[in-house]
């Protein structure tokens, strides 16, 4: 267990499956909150006023969204040398779509490395951390019935929310019981086979390919993505035709065009 202590006790501690959730009126960052627990917990949130995605950009969590994380068991390298941790947003983006398919939506996809898109807007992101060697922390963040009005001005593209697609909408709970039914499954499986299992399906759920631009540590590429190799690094084409594999851990950013 962390160090780290709560500033506000969880208002409730309750079973889910093999899961057990702890949830707060408020938090900073449910990420935050996650690092005391061990593996197979779940902290929630109603109201997230600091929450973070990638590069510590700014994440809103007004209340009607689901913002929370999940703590997952790291097996050793040695005995797994296939399994890296870096690679679990893209098991939790598979977790979502498969959330969203229980609920009857087909048509939304994923973005690499970490977004979740419905109809060009986003509706998830996820960020991965690693508090300690054999755990990871899978914070997500879910528009459900917040109020997108008080985004306006804040983020840099459309946001959109379930409420929008499903009526009638379903709770915070409901969507939550099933993203961590769906997230157990995908991270067994990726657990059994590493990425190479699940690859391809994440191939299948990128929407087909796109043009992008790409900025890593020391340049800008614009090519076509065509998908991920079985590390999770993004393939783009160039315009003369080459296809070159962009080592993932040396992407900053990547933004469809």
């Amino acid at each position: 267990m962390s160090d780290i202590s709560w500033n506000e006790q969880p208002r409730s501690i309750r079973p889910l499956g093999q899961w057990t959730v702890y949830e707060w009126d408020e938090a900073g960052s449910t990420n935050d909150f996650a690092r005391c627990l061990p593996p197979w917990h779940i902290a929630r949130c109603d109201y997230q006023s600091n929450g973070r995605g990638r590069f510590n950009r700014t994440w809103f969590g007004a209340c009607g969204g689901l913002w929370v994380s999940f703590t997952l068991p790291l097996p050793d390298t040695a005995t797994h040398p296939g399994i890296h941790c870096e690679q679990l947003p893209l098991v939790a983006g598979l977790a979502l779509l498969d959330t969203l398919e229980f609920f009857g939506i087909f048509e939304a996809r994923l973005r690499w490395p970490n977004d979740l898109l419905l109809h060009q807007a986003k509706l998830a992101g996820i960020l991965v951390e690693r508090p300690r060697p054999d755990m990871a922390i899978v914070g997500i963040g879910l528009n459900i019935s917040n109020d997108m009005g008080k985004l306006d001005g804040k983020v840099k593209e459309p946001p959109t929310r379930l409420a929008d697609w499903i009526s009638p909408c379903p709770s915070i709970d409901e969507v939550m019981e099933q993203v961590s039914t769906n997230l157990k499954a995908e991270w067994q499986g990726f657990i059994n086979t590493g990425l190479s299992g699940l690859l391809p399906r994440l191939n299948s759920s990128w929407g087909g390919k796109r043009p992008v631009v790409v900025q890593t540590d020391d340049r800008t590429l614009a090519g076509v993505f065509l998908g991920i190799d079985e590390l999770g690094a993004p393939i783009l084409e160039f315009s003369d035709g080459l296809v070159r594999t962009i080592p993932a851990h040396s992407v900053t950013r990547l933004t469809e065009s």
